[in-house]
Parts: C-alpha cells; sequence; structure tokens
C-alpha cells in the first residue's frame, strides 16, 4: 500500500495480513503538483487546484475531447487545454513513485 502525501510517501509491504516492510519515499504529492504546474506552465496553486478538481491518476478514463481552463503564469490569458494532457502528467508521476518504491 501507497499512501501519496504531500511531502513523502509512507510505503507499507503486506504479507498473509501482515506489515512485511515499511519505507518513506520522498517522491509525493507536492512533486506531482510540480510537475503538473510545469507540464501545463501554470503557477503552483493553481496546478494544485487542477490537480485535485481535475486529475486522473490513469489517462485511459478520460474521454477525448475533454477540456479544461489552465491560468498561465505571468498575467497571460489563460489556455484550454486537453484533460488528457493532465492524466498523462499525473500518470508519469504516479509511475515513477511506484517504480521508486517497487527499488524500496
Amino acid at each position: 500500500m501507497i499512501d501519496i502525501g504531500g511531502g513523502t510517501s509512507d510505503l507499507a509491504i503486506f504479507y498473509q495480513g501482515s506489515i512485511k516492510h515499511t519505507a518513506v519515499l520522498t517522491i509525493a504529492g507536492a512533486q506531482m503538483t510540480n510537475d503538473i504546474a510545469i507540464g501545463l506552465r501554470t503557477p503552483n496553486s493553481e496546478a494544485e487546484k487542477i490537480k485535485h478538481s481535475f486529475g486522473c491518476a490513469y489517462s485511459n478514463l478520460i474521454e477525448e475531447g475533454e477540456n479544461i481552463e489552465v491560468p498561465s503564469v505571468g498575467g497571460r490569458e489563460a489556455r484550454t487545454v486537453s484533460r488528457q494532457i493532465l492524466g498523462e502528467i499525473i500518470e508519469a508521476a504516479h509511475g515513477r513513485c511506484l517504480n521508486y518504491s517497487t527499488k524500496k
């Protein structure tokens, strides 16, 4: 089981109903928010809102043609972006977390 928090993710491996291993990973929600901010070119505060409102960890569940309004940085106009792009960013971040956890 992986509990993804803001600054760290907690990993617990169970076997036959008992915890066999635990670890704290440095990959967490704040990094995912930063990935979204960079990928969508939006402020971190907006990336956090977008993550909670429109995020999906499995991009295949997002219907084609779904779009979201993304505020831009530097006072530029907001843009319309495919929600699929957001899903791909989140999916990649989750993939990194899972890959890192298997090494622990």
